[in-house]
C-alpha cells in the first residue's frame, strides 16, 4: 500500500477530504478565492469527465449571475490555470482536468477502502486493518468542509462522508477480526452516543465487549440499543442484533469471537512486533505508516498527551524496533529550565558523531561545520564571522541542519526522536518547520513528544504546524487506558516485579478508579500496593489520593540516607550526575553510589544513557514529589550549593550554564544571589541573541529587568535594555522603541558614550516604517552620541551619521544637511575599511536617497554593490537588504522583470529569517504588482492580507500604506466615490508629513463631482509652483495626481509648469513599490494634450504604451489607450 499512497515527485494532489487545497511534493498552492475552491472541487469530482458549463455557473453564481456568465466562467478558468499551472481543457460543453499529474485524495481513499473491504472479505483481517487505517488517514475533516454549503456539491460531500463512515466501520470489523476489540470499545461507545440508531455500531460494540470478557457490559449495551430503537422507531432492533443477543444468552458467541492472530501479525509492517507495549497498537500502526512514507520524503509524527500517559514509552518502543531494522536512531530533548537555542538538535548531532562515527562523512561535516557550530559549539567558532548587531544567520544554520540530515538520510534510514517539545525554544520550532518545508530531499522520520496544550496555540506559531494533520504531519494523541488495558498493565507489572503477593478482589478495580486510566499512575499505584502488600481496606484508606503522595509513600520505604540523597538530587534537576548528588549531599561518590542502590531497585531513578555516573528520575512526577517534600529553607540552601558547584565547574555549553545558574540562584536565600542570577540571565540573553534565538533572548532579558536596581545596577540594566530592544525590533514588537529609548536615557545618565552609541544605533526604524513624522527623542540621543564620538572612530561615527540622516528625511527644510550627512557617513565608512560598517552605511545611504527621491540611478548602483558584498560575505540578512533595495529601485526605471525576481527572493528570505517587518513590506509590493497586472480582485485580497500582517506585527505605517494602496485600487476601478471619507481622514491625519495625500484628495474630489473643492486644492499647490509637494519617495505620485486633477478640471494654464517638473523623469515609473501611479510618460502625454501639443502628446503616450506592454501592465495601458483615442478623435 505504501507505494500506492506515496505521491510522485512531480505529482499534484487535489485535496477534497477536508478543506479544498492543492499540494505537490515541493510546494503548496494557496487557493485564495472561494470560487477557485468550488471550481477545482467540481472538476476533481468529475473524475476526468467534463464538468458541464451550466453546473459550474450554478455553483459559482447561485443567486446573481454575471450578465455574460459564459465569458465570466472563461475568465475564471483562465485565472485558475495561471494560478495553479494546471491543464484544464474545454470539451463537450464542459471543462475537465486533463493533467495526468493530478491525483485526487477522494479517489485514492475510495480505491484504498475498496481494497481493505476486499481483504476483509477474504479473511485477511490484519492486512485489511492496515489498508483501511491508511485510507482513513487521508481525511483532514469533513469533505469539502469550506464549501459544503454549495448546493450542487452538497450531495458529493454527503456521499464521501458516508463512505468514510463505512470505511471506519470496516476498520473496526477488521480490528475485531484481529482480537483487538479492546482498542475500539471507547470509539464505539462514542459512535452510538452520536448516532444511537446505527445498528452496525451497536453490533460491533457488543461483540467487542464480549470478546474482552465483559459479558455483563455487553448485555447492558444490547439493552441500551433496544431502548434507543423502541423509543425512536417504535420497533425492536434488527435481526442481526437480536440474533447476537440470543447467542450471548445461550453462552455461545464462539463464532463471533475473532481468532487469535499469529505471533508475527505485524510482519507486513516496518517496525515489527507490538509485544511489550499495551493498549497502543493503533498508535504504533500510525508510526509504522509514517516510517514507511518517510523513505519518500520527510514525515513528522507528533505524540501528545497528558504527563504520564506514555509518550516517551511509546516512542522508545518504536525506536527499539527501528534500530533493529538498521535505522540511524538519534535522540534529543527540550528542557524546561534552559531555553538553549537548537538544544535538541545539538543533542541529535552530538549523538550522531559519538554513536555513529563510521557513518560520518568528514568532508560533508567540514562543509557544514561553520553553520552547525551555532548548534554544537564544539564543531568550531561560529560567532566570530558575524557581528553582534546582526547576530548569527539563523537561515544558514537551519539550512545546514536540513542539508546534513538530507545527506545522512540519503544513505541510511533515519529516525529523530525529540522529547518535550512543549519546552522547545523558538529556534528549535523554526528548524522543525524548516525541515518540513525544505526544498532539500530529507528522507527521515521525526517523532516529537509534547504535553497537551491547554492554551490555544497561535495559528502563526511553528508549534501549530506540528499539531495540524497534513500529508507530512501525523498527530497521534494518546488517550487514557480502557479498563481492559489497565487490567493488562497491572498483570504485566506483577510479572515484571516477580512478586508472590496475593491480589485481593478489589485490587484491579481500585487501581482502575484511582489512576483514571493514566498508565504512569497505574504503574505507581500497582508498585506501591504490591510492595507494601496492602491487602485490607485500611491500607487503601491510608493512601492519599494524589499520585505524588503515592510516589512519596514508595520513597518513604527507602533508607533515610537514600531518601536524603534523592531529595538533594531533585534540586539538581530531572537528570543528575552522581558526583554532583554526592557533593550536594556532603558525602563521597562511592557512598552516594551505595546509598542510591535501593532507589534503582525500586525504579525511582534509572541510568541515563551508557554512563555509570549519570542518572535520571523515572518520571518528573517522582522528582517533583521529592522536591516539594523539602522544607523551603533547606531547598533554598541546596539551590545555593548546586549553584556554587555549577560556578566552579565549566559545563558543555555556556548558554545552558548561565540559565541553570540563574535558575538555582533565584531559588537560593543568600545575600546577592538575586543580583548574580540577573547577571547570568543577562549573559544567557546576550548569548541567545548572538545565536539568533530572538524569542529566547527576549524571554530571558525580560526576566532580568525586575531584578536590577535603576541606580546601583544602571550599567547592567542599560545592557539588558539594549539587547532586549534589539531582539524586539527584529521580532517586530512595537515596544522596541521605548525599550531602546530607556537604554539611551540610562546611558546618558551614566555618561557612557559606548553604551549610548550601541543603544541609539539599534533604535532605527529603517526605511520601511514611520514615514509621516520625525522622532525627536531619537534624534536628540543620536546628536548626543555624535557629540561624544571621537573623530578618530570613523566606523562608529559613520554609522551614527547614517542613522541621523535617515531619521531626518521627513524634514524638508533639512534636505541639504541630510544628504550631506549621508554622503559624509559613506566616506567615513570607506576610510574605515570596516567590512561590517560599509554595508550597514550603504543600506542607510540608499534609504536616505530613496526617501528623498535623490539620484534614482545611484540608488540602483548602491544596491548592486550591496548585492556583491552580500554574495562575498554569505550573509542572508545583507542579501535581503540588497534584494529589497534592488527590487524597489528597479521599479522606478520600469525594470519589472528585475524587480519581480528580487521581490521573490526578498519574500523567501524574509520568511526564512523570520523578519516580519520586511515580509510585510514585500507583500505590499507584491499586492501592488498584482494590481498593475490587472488582477484587481486578487490584488485587493493581497492588500488586505498585507494590512493584517502589518497590524498583527505592529508596523507603524500599516494602515497608512494600506490606505494608499486602496486609493490606487479604487482609482483604477473608477470607484473613488466609495472612499471619499477615508481619503479626507488620511489628509487630516498624515498630510502634514505626506502632502501627496492632499493631491490624492484633489483627484478624488475632481472625479466625484466636488469640483470647487478640487479646484481649491489645486490652486493651493499651484500658488508656489507646486513646491508644497516635497521631493520624497511620493513626489512623482503627488505630481501625477495633480496632473490628472488638472485634466479633469481642464486647467490648461497649469500644464506647462507640471510638464517642466516631470520631463526630466521621462522613461521612469512613479513607484515606491507599495504604491504605483503609472509611467511618467503617461502623465507627460496628458499634460502635452492639455497644451494642445498633440504630436508631443502622442509621442509620450506611445512611449508609455511600449513600456506597459514590456512590463505587462494592462491597467496603465488601458488608460494610455483611452488618451490615444481622444487624440485620434481630436485629429
Amino acid at each position: 500500500m505504501g507505494s500506492d499512497m506515496a505521491a510522485q515527485s512531480d505529482s499534484i494532489e487535489v485535496l477534497l477530504l477536508g478543506t479544498v487545497a492543492v499540494t505537490s511534493a515541493v510546494s503548496s498552492e494557496p487557493l485564495r478565492g472561494r470560487r477557485q475552491r468550488i471550481t477545482l472541487a467540481r472538476l476533481a469530482l468529475a473524475e476526468g469527465r467534463p464538468a458541464p458549463v451550466s453546473a459550474l455557473i450554478d455553483d459559482l453564481w447561485p443567486e446573481k449571475r454575471p450578465k455574460d456568465a459564459v465569458h465570466a466562467l472563461q475568465a475564471h478558468m483562465h485565472r485558475l490555470r495561471q494560478t495553479l499551472q494546471l491543464d484544464i481543457e474545454f470539451i463537450n460543453d464542459g471543462y475537465r482536468l486533463a493533467d495526468d499529474r493530478i491525483s485526487v485524495d477522494a479517489r485514492r481513499f475510495t480505491q484504498s477502502s475498496e481494497r481493505g473491504r476486499a481483504l476483509l472479505a477474504a479473511g485477511e483481517a490484519e492486512l485489511a486493518a492496515t489498508e483501511l487505517e491508511g485510507a482513513l488517514g487521508l481525511w483532514r475533516g469533513p469533505a469539502l468542509s469550506d464549501i459544503d454549503d454549495v448546493l450542487g456539491l452538497r450531495p458529493f460531500a454527503l456521499r464521501l462522508d458516508e463512505m468514510r463512515r463505512q470505511a471506519d466501520a470496516d476498520r473496526v470489523e477488521a480490528l475485531l477480526g484481529c482480537a483487538r476489540g479492546h482498542e475500539v470499545i471507547g470509539e464505539l461507545r462514542a459512535a452510538v452516543a452520536i448516532d444511537p440508531l446505527r445498528e452496525r455500531s451497536w453490533h460491533q460494540l457488543i461483540r467487542a465487549l464480549w470478546s474482552e470478557g465483559q459479558e455483563s457490559a455487553a448485555l447492558t449495551a444490547y439493552g441500551q440499543a433496544r431502548e434507543a430503537f423502541v423509543e425512536a422507531l417504535g420497533a425492536e432492533p434488527g435481526s442481526k442484533l437480536r440474533e447476537l443477543h440470543q447467542m450471548m444468552l445461550e453462552g455461545r458467541p464462539a463464532e463471533d469471537r475473532a481468532p487469535v492472530p499469529s505471533a508475527d501479525r505485524h510482519r507486513h509492517g516496518t517496525t515489527g512486533q507490538t509485544a511489550g507495549i499495551i493498549g497502543r497498537a493503533r498508535e504504533l500502526a500510525l508510526l509504522d505508516q509514517a516510517w514507511s512514507r518517510s523513505r519518500a520524503g520527510i514525515q513528522v509524527v507528533t505524540i501528545t498527551g497528558e504527563p504520564g500517559i506514555g509518550k516517551s514509552h511509546l516512542g522508545e518502543h518504536f525506536l527499539r524496533a527501528a534500530a533493529g531494522a538498521d535505522a540511524v536512531v538519534l535522540q534529543g530533548r527540550c528542557a524546561p529550565w534552559t531555553a538553549t537555542a537548537y538544544q535538541p538538535f545539538a543533542d541529535v548531532v552530538h549523538h550522531f558523531l559519538t554513536e555513529f562515527p563510521d557513518l560520518v562523512d568528514e568532508s560533508e561535516l567540514q562543509k557544514r561545520a561553520p553553520q552547525l557550530a551555532t548548534i554544537l559549539p564544539e564543531l568550531g567558532d561560529a560567532q566570530t564571522a558575524v557581528s553582534d548587531a546582526i547576530g548569527v544567520d539563523a537561515h544558514a544554520t537551519m539550512d545546514a541542519v536540513a542539508a546534513w540530515l538530507a545527506e545522512v538520510s540519503r544513505r541510511h534510514p533515519v529516525v529523530l526522536f525529540i522529547e518535550d517539545v512543549q519546552w522547545a525554544d523558538e529556534q528549535t520550532l523554526l528548524t522543525l518547520r524548516r525541515l518540513l518545508h525544505s526544498p532539500r530531499n530529507v528522507k527521515a522520520l521525526i517523532v516529537v513528544t509534547m504535553r497537551d496544550q491547554h492554551d490555544e496555540v497561535d495559528e502563526s506559531s511553528p508549534l501549530a504546524e506540528l499539531l495540524r494533520q497534513s500529508d507530512r504531519v501525523t498527530h497521534v494523541h494518546l488517550a487514557r487506558f480502557t479498563d481492559s488495558d489497565v487490567a493488562r498493565l497491572v498483570s504485566a507489572e506483577r510479572v515484571r516485579l516477580a512478586t508472590s503477593a496475593s491480589v485481593p478482589q478489589w485490587f484491579d478495580e481500585y487501581v482502575r478508579d484511582a489512576s483514571g486510566g493514566n498508565p504512569l499512575f497505574v504503574v505507581e499505584l500497582t508498585r506501591h500496593l504490591l510492595m507494601t502488600e496492602a491487602v485490607g481496606a485500611h491500607d487503601i484508606r491510608s493512601l492519599p489520593p494524589g499520585v505524588s503522595s503515592v510516589v512519596w509513600s514508595r520513597v518513604d520505604a527507602m533508607p533515610a540516607d537514600a531518601k536524603s540523597v534523592l531529595q538533594h538530587a531533585a534540586v539538581i534537576g530531572h537528570r543528575f550526575e552522581l558526583g554532583y548528588a554526592a557533593s550536594v549531599s556532603g558525602m563521597s561518590e562511592a557512598e552516594a553510589e551505595t546509598v542510591l542502590r535501593p532507589a534503582l531497585q525500586h525504579h525511582l531513578i534509572e541510568p541515563d544513557g551508557d554512563s555509570l555516573r549519570q542518572f535520571r528520575f523515572s518520571h518528573d512526577i517522582v522528582r517533583m514529589a521529592l522536591y516539594d517534600s523539602l522544607p523551603a529553607l533547606l531547598r533554598a540552601r541546596l539551590h545555593e550549593r548546586v549553584a556554587a558547584l555549577n560556578e566552579a565547574e565549566a559545563m558543555l555549553d555556556d548558554l545552558q550554564r548561565h540559565q541553570l545558574l540563574a535558575h538555582h540562584l533565584l531559588r537560593a536565600d543568600t545575600a546577592g544571589a538575586e543580583h548574580r542570577a540577573a547577571q547570568h540571565l543577562l549573559m544567557a540573553g546576550q548569548e541567545s541573541y548572538a545565536r539568533g534565538a530572538l524569542a529566547d533572548a527576549e524571554g530571558l532579558l525580560e526576566q532580568v529587568l525586575p531584578l536590577l536596581s535603576r541606580e546601583s545596577d544602571a550599567a547592567l540594566r542599560c545592557d539588558a535594555l539594549t539587547t532586549l530592544g534589539m531582539a524586539q525590533l527584529r521580532l517586530a514588537r512595537p515596544r522596541y522603541r521605548d525599550t531602546l529609548l530607556e537604554a539611551s536615557r540610562t546611558a546618558v545618565d551614566l555618561d557612557d558614550a559606548p553604551r549610548l552609541t550601541r543603544a541609539v544605533l539599534a533604535n532605527t526604524r529603517g526605511w520601511w516604517s514611520g514615514t509621516a513624522s520625525l522622532d525627536q527623542e531619537r534624534i536628540v540621543h543620536l546628536e548626543t552620541a555624535l557629540a561624544r564620538c571621537p573623530d578618530a572612530d570613523q566606523s562608529v561615527r559613520a554609522q551614527l551619521l547614517a542613522a541621523w540622516a535617515i531619521e531626518n528625511v521627513r524634514e524638508p527644510r533639512m534636505r541639504g544637511e541630510v544628504l550631506a550627512a549621508s554622503q559624509q557617513s559613506l566616506a567615513l565608512a570607506e576610510q574605515s575599511g570596516d567590512d561590517h560598517c560599509i554595508p550597514a552605511v550603504l543600506t542607510q545611504r540608499y534609504a536616505t536617497m530613496h526617501a528623498l527621491f535623490e539620484d534614482p540611478a545611484e540608488c540602483v548602483r548602491i544596491n548592486r554593490r550591496l548585492l556583491t558584498l552580500a554574495s562575498r560575505s554569505g550573509s542572508a540578512r545583507m542579501r535581503l537588504s540588497a534584494a529589497l533595495g534592488l527590487a524597489q529601485s528597479s521599479m522606478r526605471f520600469g525594470e519589472f522583470a528585475i524587480a519581480d525576481r528580487y521581490m521573490s527572493e526578498a519574500a523567501r528570505l524574509s520568511a526564512s529569517l523570520d523578519d516580519p517587518a520586511r515580509l510585510w513590506l514585500v507583500q505590499g509590493w507584491q499586492a501592488m504588482r498584482t494590481l498593475v497586472l490587472g488582477k484587481t480582485a486578487l490584488a485587493e485580497q493581497l492588500m488586505l492580507d498585507c494590512y493584517s500582517l502589518g497590524a498583527k506585527t505592529g508596523q507603524a505605517d500599516a494602515f497608512t500604506w494600506f490606505a494608499g494602496q486602496l486609493f490606487t485600487l479604487r482609482m483604477v476601478q473608477g470607484r473613488l466615490s466609495e472612499i471619499v471619507d477615508q481619503v479626507r481622514e488620511q489628509v487630516a491625519t498624515v498630510a502634514h508629513g505626506i502632502p501627496s495625500w492632499r493631491a490624492a484628495l484633489a483627484l478624488t474630489f475632481a472625479r466625484t463631482g466636488h469640483l470647487a473643492e478640487a479646484e481649491s486644492i489645486l490652486d493651493e499647490f499651484a500658488a508656489d509652483s507646486f513646491s508644497q509637494v516635497p521631493r520624497d519617495m511620493l513626489w512623482l505620485h503627488g505630481v501625477h495626481y495633480l496632473t490628472l486633477t488638472s485634466e479633469e478640471l481642464g486647467r490648461h494654464d497649469l500644464a506647462p509648469a507640471l510638464y517642466r517638473l516631470l520631463l526630466p523623469y521621462s522613461g521612469m515609473v512613479a513607484s515606491n513599490g507599495t504604491i504605483t501611479a503609472g509611467p511618467v510618460d503617461l502623465h507627460l502625454g496628458v499634460l502635452a494634450r492639455l497644451q494642445r501639443q498633440h504630436s508631443l502628446a502622442e509621442q509620450h503616450l506611445r512611449a508609455a504604451a511600449t513600456m506597459c506592454r514590456r512590463i505587462n501592465a494592462p491597467v496603465w495601458l488601458e488608460m494610455i489607450n483611452d488618451r490615444l483615442a481622444l487624440l485620434a478623435k481630436a485629429k
